[in-house]
C-alpha cells in the first residue's frame, strides 16, 4: 500500500491533505511505519500529524477497507463504474454496434471480436494448447483466425462480395476485416 497515494487513513490521502508538501517517492506504508513516518521531504510537524493520524486509525474500533476511488474511502457501485469507466480505453467503434436494431447477441459477438476473443484456432494454440488448425469454411483447410474466417474464407469472401457491393463496400479495397467493418459503419448507409 502506496504511503502518499493511497487512503489509509480517515483524512484520506496524504496526497491530498499535504498538497503542498513534494512527493516523498515511492514509498509504502509498511516501510513509513517501520521508521517511524520519518520520511525525507517531510518536515516533523507533519511528521508529527501523520502519526497521530496513523495512531488514530489503529485505535479505531472497526478495521474497514477503503476505497481509493473516493474522497471519504467508502465503496459505491457509482465510484467504481467512474474508475472503470476512465480506465477502459475508448472504442471507436462502440457506438455502431450498442444500438437497439443489433441483436444483443451479435453486438457481443462484434465486442468479443474486438477484444480478439472469439474462440478460433489461432487463439486457442495461443493458449499453449496444441491443436491442429483448420478451417470449416475452406476446401483446403486454412488456418482458422478471426480475420481468415470472417473476411478470407471461402465463404466468408463470397458473402463480403456478394452484400458488401450491395452497400458500396467493396472487400479488395481493405486489408482486414477491422477496416472493413469501420468502412461499413462510415460509408454504408445507416441501419444496414
Amino acid at each position: 500500500m502506496s504511503f502518499w497515494y493511497e487512503i489509509w487513513s480517515c483524512a484520506g490521502a496524504l496526497v491530498d491533505t499535504f498538497s503542498d508538501v513534494a512527493n516523498p517517492g515511492r514509498i509504502s506504508l509498511k516501510d513509513a511505519v517501520e521508521t517511524n513516518f520519518m520520511v525525507p521531504g517531510i518536515s516533523d510537524t507533519i511528521t508529527t500529524h501523520i502519526q497521530g493520524m496513523y495512531n488514530a486509525r489503529i485505535m479505531a474500533d472497526s478495521d474497514t477497507r477503503l476505497w481509493l476511488h473516493t474522497s471519504d474511502g467508502l465503496f459505491t457501485t457509482n465510484s467504481a463504474f467512474r474508475h472503470l469507466h476512465m480506465a477502459v480505453a475508448f472504442c471507436p467503434f462502440a457506438r455502431f454496434y450498442w444500438v437497439k436494431f443489433i441483436p444483443k447477441k451479435m453486438s457481443v459477438m462484434f465486442w468479443r471480436f474486438l477484444r480478439n476473443a472469439i474462440p478460433v484456432d489461432v487463439r486457442i494454440q495461443d493458449c499453449a494448447i496444441n491443436l491442429a488448425s483448420g478451417c470449416v469454411c475452406c476446401a483446403h483447410r486454412n488456418i482458422e483466425s478471426m480475420d481468415h474466417l470472417f473476411f478470407r474464407s471461402e465463404v466468408a469472401t463470397f458473402l463480403w462480395d456478394r452484400f458488401g457491393a450491395i452497400f458500396g463496400i467493396h472487400r479488395l479495397n481493405y486489408s482486414c476485416l477491422k477496416d472493413t467493418i469501420w468502412a461499413w459503419f462510415n460509408i454504408a448507409p445507416r441501419g444496414s
